[in-house]
């Protein structure tokens, strides 16, 4: 008869650093998608809310207030009205938990849309 004792404390602790590295896996990606759609839906409601308004004097100025007032933390943005048109591009960086592991400590999102005002009717896309 053979003696199996061990088998299984050498399994587990094979796996147990995989299952971390896992779930450290699952956890950055979790984030990045969230804060993703945080920026595409502040991004959508600046220009939506542009276009509305898009007669006024200081439009540039308010858009500009309103995208740090939903998110104090954006690197940069890239602004451009014209002709009815609203182009936002959002840009920022995340801190990850497995990029300290495998030195990318960062990750870069970034957020485009694209509006316009078209016979009082308003559209927005995504960019590229």
């Amino acid at each position: 008869m053979n003696n199996k004792k061990g088998q299984v404390l050498v399994l587990f602790i094979i796996f147990i650093p995989l299952i971390l590295l896992l779930g450290t896996f699952v956890i950055d990606v979790g984030n990045n998608y969230s804060e993703l759609n945080k920026l595409n839906n502040i991004n959508k409601m600046i220009i939506d809310y542009g276009l509305r308004n898009i007669e006024k004097i200081n439009i540039r100025g308010e858009l500009i207030e309103l995208l740090y007032q939903n998110d104090e933390t954006i690197d940069e943005y890239k602004l451009d009205i014209k002709d009815n048109e609203i182009i936002l591009t959002i840009k920022k960086h995340i801190d990850g938990i497995l990029g300290s592991i495998i030195n990318q400590k960062r990750y870069y999102i970034k957020s485009i849309y694209h509006g316009k005002l078209k016979n009082g009717e308003i559209k927005i896309e995504k960019g590229h």
